[in-house]
């Protein structure tokens, strides 16, 4: 029995790369010369390897080069199909996305006063329920200052508002698209904009109706511009000043 030896063979991925398709390397090479477990996932297939000679001496075939030759042809006529449709679709798309970037700076905002301590209660309590399958210990008062101006600026953020329902539902919009996968990166960008700029005028109208809760919406404020990494995609825009 022939010895595996990697460097002497190919492997479909490989082949692909030489302009090989399925129907070609069924035709020209039908059954691998060795097959191997995926490293990866032990429930896929494993995987196929073909002699390299037997490569090179398909290749040399001129029903092999007529048959790529054609396979080549049929993956262009492909792709221009694909980048008319994905064009067609950033056109229709980027003129939403704009649409939605005007509804997250214009959209009503509005938080109701109310007294601290059933602001502290609610927030406890939302807290609370949020852990309880988190196997954490469950929260009561006293608390430390800082962290308990911390929850109820969350509390205020998720729970009076509702701009996380409004940029879920822009993306869930655009899943049922067709091209959906090939223009997500984009709908994300936007979504990821968005979530930034109404971010920032909660954290505003927040402390206009709260001024105490000032500091603690300044250090919010600074941890978001910290995490979010992709500010550097919104070029010259000052959002958060």
């Amino acid at each position: 029995m022939t010895k595996f030896n990697r460097k002497k063979l190919y492997s479909v991925k490989e082949l692909t790369e030489r302009g090989w398709t399925k129907s070609i390397i069924y035709k020209f090479l039908d059954k691998p010369d060795f097959l191997k477990p995926n490293p990866y996932y032990k429930s896929s297939p494993p995987m196929k390897f073909y002699k390299i000679f037997k490569v090179f001496r398909a290749e040399e075939k001129e029903t092999f080069k007529e048959k790529k030759l054609t396979a080549s042809k049929r993956s262009i006529i492909n792709k221009k199909v694909i980048d008319k449709k994905v064009n067609t679709a950033l056109e229709n798309l980027i003129p939403l996305c704009e649409r939605f970037i005007l509804k997250a700076k214009s959209f009503k905002i509005k938080i109701k006063y109310k007294r601290k301590d059933v602001l502290i209660e609610e927030a406890i309590l939302n807290y609370n329920n949020h852990n309880f399958f988190n196997d954490k210990e469950p929260i009561g008062l006293p608390l430390n200052e800082k962290f308990m101006n911390r929850l109820i600026v969350n509390h205020i953020r998720h729970c009076y508002t509702s701009y996380e329902k409004i940029i879920d539902s822009f993306i869930l919009s655009f899943k049922e698209e067709e091209n959906y996968n090939r223009v997500k990166s984009i709908v994300n960008d936007y979504s990821q904009k968005a979530y930034i700029i109404v971010n920032n005028r909660i954290f505003n109208k927040i402390s206009e109706v709260y001024p105490s809760l000032s500091l603690e919406i300044e250090r919010q404020r600074q941890s978001k511009k910290n995490e979010i990494k992709f500010l550097n995609y919104l070029e010259g825009l000052t959002i958060w000043n």
